[in-house]
């Protein structure tokens, strides 16, 4: 009778061992999982972009235009990201969407008394 229970219990206690040992593997920080976030690289037209909103936020681009601001620093993340992936044709969608954002912000002058309010 003690062989039959070691044989049930055996194969029981090594599958659990096994599952345990497999679930404690590390979480990622959020925000920064995923493959193409960790072999992050630089593409110099966006590094460029990327410091023309940080310039335009500085000038109180996200009191002013916050909408646009808000879409431009997503379309950063987005852009940022499908450039680490290898994604070039999204990628490039990307970077033209955020090019007009950035260029939109930059067009209406950035200040801290906000936009210009309408005259009827």
């Amino acid at each position: 009778m003690r062989i039959c229970i070691r044989k049930l219990i055996t194969p029981i206690i090594f599958s659990a061992l096994c599952t345990m040992n497999a679930a404690c593997t590390p979480w990622p920080i959020e925000g920064t999982g995923g493959f193409a976030e960790r072999r992050s690289s630089v593409s110099p037209e966006l590094s460029d972009l990327a410091n023309r909103l940080k310039y335009a936020i500085e000038q109180g681009a996200r009191t002013s235009y916050a909408a646009q601001t808000a879409e431009a620093e997503l379309q950063l993340t987005r852009a940022q990201r499908t450039w680490d992936a290898g994604f070039i044709e999204d990628y490039t969608k990307n970077y033209q969407i955020l090019e007009v954002l950035v260029r939109d912000i930059e067009s209406h002058g950035t200040s801290t008394q906000g936009p210009r309010k309408r005259i009827n």
